[in-house]
């Protein structure tokens, strides 16, 4: 789906991908793709915006950067404890609220 605008929900849950250390072809990815309705590659993009945000990450290449990103990011350096705890969270909702809505569509 393209045209939707990012929510916070979603950048923290890339944010909590990020910091588990995943690659591309991680099943995380696939999974939080589907959950948010957005593609692998756009998963794997917003991971690579926070990377462009981080300055401990030689030649990040993605410059443009969400406004949510960036504020999501600045609370990450705030608070890195509470956010990672947040983006958990709502990794799992997500996560969560896909499987109500594909049990629905089965059970229908």
């Amino acid at each position: 789906m393209t045209g939707r605008q990012r929510t916070r929900e979603e950048d923290l849950a890339v944010l909590y991908l990020r910091n588990r250390s995943i690659s591309q072809s991680d099943p995380a990815i696939t999974e939080l793709a589907e959950a948010t309705g957005r593609s692998e590659a756009s998963i794997w993009m917003r991971k690579g915006n926070f990377d462009a945000l981080d300055p401990s990450v030689p030649e990040a290449g993605l410059g443009r950067v969400a406004e949510v990103t960036r504020k999501v990011w600045a609370e990450y350096q705030h608070d890195p404890q509470r956010i990672l705890s947040e983006a958990r969270a709502a990794y799992r909702s997500l996560l969560v609220i896909n499987q109500v809505r594909l049990e629905r569509i089965l059970d229908a």
